[in-house]
């Protein structure tokens, strides 16, 4: 008894019942991990005046536009979407032209203020590299 092409059964309705129990099962582990992980991720911002830590924000704060008291002439922006100088009286305004930043290691600097808004990744102290 030869069995032609047309007649060659690829998947059973057995096969199918699988891979879809699988699919679920995959799907169940990813969605738990990214709530896991993104519960446990806190992110800060850091602003800093010649070297010294002047303000920590949670990224996850009320969003809203802040100044540092000593410093009313620069403001800073919260939203969803990151955090961001908005006003400066430095004469380029590059610090402002940076934009939102959101992510561990990117940072925006107001140089002629000596000012710098760096974003920490989460409380573990994560190293890129080190160089020497």
């Amino acid at each position: 008894m030869s069995v032609k092409l047309r007649d060659r059964i690829f998947f059973r309705k057995v096969d199918l019942i699988v891979i879809a129990i699988l699919l679920l099962f995959a799907l169940g582990f990813w969605g738990a991990f990214q709530k896991l992980s993104r519960e446990h991720t806190e992110v800060q911002a850091h602003i800093t005046y010649q070297g010294n830590l002047k303000l920590i924000i949670d990224l996850e704060d009320e969003p809203g536009i802040f100044f540092i008291s000593e410093f009313p002439y620069i403001e800073f922006s919260l939203s969803q979407e990151g955090i961001a100088f908005i006003k400066s009286n430095c004469p380029d305004q590059i610090c402002v032209n940076t934009g939102k930043i959101r992510h561990g290691g990117q940072f925006a600097a107001c140089l002629p203020n000596e000012m710098i808004l760096m974003i920490k990744p989460d409380g573990e102290g994560n190293i890129d590299a080190i160089t020497r």
